[in-house]
Formats: C-alpha cells, structure tokens, sequence
C-alpha cells in the first residue's frame, strides 16, 4: 500500500467526528448544563471509538454492522450510571440516521401487544398533554414495564385489579429492604397511575395511594411564600439601576405569572405581543405557550427596557 493509500485509509477512519463536535453542539444550543455534555460526549466517543478500531467506513454503519458497535459500545461503558449512559448513546444514533451516514437493522415483524400499545398511549400522554421531555419519557416507561411485569408477569391482566399493596411491595422490591431517600420511582407511578385514571383505564385513582418518601426536616429556604412575602421580596429587589430594574422585572414575572426560572431567562422581547397583551412562555419538553401579560408585569418590563437594559 502506497503512503497515499495509507494517509487517506487513516483520514476515513475519523468520518464520524464531525457528526459528533454537531451533535454536542445542538445541545449545547438547547441549554443542557456542562455536566450533561459530558455524559452525552463520552458515550458518543465510545461509538467513534469502536467504528475507528472496526475501520469502519462512511456508509457502512448499516443494519448488524451498527448493532455490533452498539452492543460493543454498551459493554465498554463504566457501570455508573449505566442507563443514562445507554439513553445518550441511543440520542446519538438517532442523531446519525436522522442525518442518513446510520441505518438501524430493520426490525422483524412482530404482533403487538396489549402492553406495547398501553405503551404507546402512556408516550403520547406523557409527551402532549404532560410536555415532559424525552429523557423522562423514557424513564417513565421503563417503570410502567416493571410495574407491569411485577403485577401481572408476562400477560396484562384488569388494571382495576391493582391494589394500594401491590404499590407498596413493589417500591419494596425496588429498594431491596432497605428506604433511602429517593423520590424517583414515586413520582413515575403517580405520573403512571394519574394516566391510566385519566384514560379511563381504572375505576379510582390509585397515585394518591402511592406512599410520600420520607424525607429529612429542611432548614433551608421555605416551598412557597406568602402574598406579602412576595410583596416585600419585590420592593427589595427595585432599585433605581439598571440591574435592580431587571431583577425587579424578573420577579415580577416569577410571582404573577408562576413560572419557573429558567422559563424566564428564556423571555425575549419578541416573545412579548404588546397589542394583545400576551408573553410566550417556552416551557419543559419545548413546549411554547402563551400567557396574558399582566399590567404591572408589562409596566416593569418597559421600565427594564427603557431605563435600564440600554444602559447596562
């Protein structure tokens, strides 16, 4: 083989590099925090990894030559955090066939069945009327199946046969005898539950059955604030500087409208229809509603802009 030949093989090797430096960029854009980044870089350079030592070229990450690489992928990852590890590798794969250099094996054919299509119901529920996002969808189901399998094995039986103790033994069997302090499986049931209640599927609603995680006493900052805590909060924050009319604008907007912070870091002006009085709130799972803006909310904001923000 000529030095040519040579240089341009060991070029081919590193294809999948720029998907990669593309794929952390999106989600740099989305706002995903530093730590997360990584989580998502180290399972994307596993795949990289094993394509470069497979000399796989472009084009060939097709059918069982991904699947191998996958599986080779998901055996080289450190046992932390397994499942996240797992769920960001399966985002950038997606990422590659959405882009057309990756083609998944196609999948045989196979009946549904009934816990494939609750499965499917409890997704749409959870994505359009909930606007969770994909990650905690994911989670989700990955509990309705456990639930389902400890309850009824390998057939779905009446959901209307489920009990308060079934709950109870099978948060038991998650925790293995002992009861640390995780709030998680929880919260997924009654998301879980609240569905199935919702869609007719049982007779009562079995989530306020599910048992609260005991949790130690707080010494911190209270849950919520009263009405004339949140006044004296706002006259604080005012001040006749560009940064204190911000802040007070921004918690004008977190106590009329009750949004959470980062919905109202994300406000732009644009967001803002001042002729019918309504504010674009961008929420969890990229969902984007609109609000009425209130008259103090909107006075507040046009103080921000025309006395401080031109100044900072």
């Amino acid at each position: 083989m000529t030095k040519t030949k040579t240089h341009a093989a060991a070029g081919s090797a590193d294809w999948l590099e720029p998907h990669r430096l593309r794929f952390l960029e999106t989600l740099a854009d989305q706002g995903y925090a530093t730590a997360t980044l990584r989580t998502y870089d180290a399972a994307a350079r596993l795949l990289c990894r094993e394509v470069r030592e497979e000399q796989i070229r472009e084009g060939q990450l097709v059918g069982g030559t991904l699947s191998r690489v996958r599986a080779a992928s998901l055996e080289a990852m450190h046992p932390n955090r397994y499942d996240r590890k797992k769920y960001c590798l399966e985002r950038f794969i997606e990422t590659l066939v959405e882009a057309g250099v990756a083609e998944r094996p196609r999948a045989k054919r196979t009946a549904t069945t009934a816990l494939d299509r609750l499965q499917s119901e409890y997704e749409s529920y959870l994505r359009d009327m909930r606007g969770l996002t994909d990650k905690t969808i994911y989670d989700s189901v990955c509990f309705l199946r456990r639930f389902m399998a400890f309850r009824f094995g390998e057939r779905l039986g009446s959901f209307n046969d489920i009990t308060p103790r079934d709950i109870v033994n099978f948060l038991r069997t998650l925790r293995g005898g002992s009861a640390p302090r995780d709030k998680t499986p929880p919260s997924h049931l009654r998301n879980l539950f609240r569905f199935l209640f919702w869609s007719g599927k049982t007779n009562r609603d079995l989530a306020v059955s599910i048992p609260r995680v005991a949790q130690p006493p707080k010494s911190t900052l209270p849950r919520y604030l009263k009405p004339d805590q949140v006044d004296k909060i706002l006259d604080a924050s005012w001040a006749a500087t560009p940064v204190g009319r911000r802040n007070y604008a921004m918690f004008m907007v977190l106590a009329r409208l009750g949004l959470r912070a980062p919905e109202v870091i994300a406000i732009r002006l644009d967001d803002i229809d001042w002729r019918n009085g309504t504010i674009l709130i961008r929420g969890k799972g990229k969902r984007h509603d609109r609000m009425p803006l209130p008259d103090d909310v909107g006075k507040a904001i046009v103080d921000y802009v025309r006395q401080g923000r031109g100044s900072e």
